[in-house]
């Protein structure tokens, strides 16, 4: 099963939730299966927010037994654990149309099932961090300018 995320949905946090949320769908499929085998009720059909973050990673499935929604939850837990995830690090918060356009980007230019997941670092003059599994990539004033601390040295004595 192959799962490429939304940018409305393209951070672990939110991946995490809807496992959850699944998770709970699962749950309340099994209580219903058992109320109806009792003929108490009907089964439910899953809430519209479900299905549309489910649209959202492109996964096609009906979440209507429990066997398939065990399905889908095992598919996303794996892909989960192998998806690659950018760690961007801002000085403030980004805004969602920010956000939304940076994570459509790097679906586009580097892989279209990227994670990412935005933090607020107070210390980072300008610029930003990026950081994957095995690298750090800083683009931030601060390690421009400890970069080129000797020239401006050099530059200060002279003025």
């Amino acid at each position: 099963m192959t799962i490429n995320p939304d940018s409305a949905i393209a951070t672990p946090l939110a991946i995490q939730g809807f496992v959850e949320r699944l998770e709970d769908w699962q749950t309340h499929l099994q209580q219903q299966e058992i109320k109806r085998r009792l003929r108490l009720g009907d089964l439910d059909s899953p809430d519209r927010q479900l299905l549309k973050d489910l649209r959202l990673l492109q996964i096609e499935s009906d979440l209507a037994t429990t066997e398939t929604v065990g399905e889908v939850i095992k598919a996303i837990k794996l892909w989960l654990k192998s998806a690659p995830v950018l760690h961007l690090t801002f000085s403030t918060q980004a805004d969602r149309h920010s956000q939304t356009a940076i994570i459509d980007w790097l679906h586009q230019q580097i892989n279209p099932s990227v994670l990412v997941e935005f933090t607020v670092d107070g210390s980072i003059a300008a610029g930003f961090v990026v950081r994957t599994k095995n690298h750090l990539y800083n683009f931030t004033a601060n390690e421009a300018l400890w970069r080129s601390r000797r020239k401006l040295g050099e530059l200060v004595q002279h003025v």
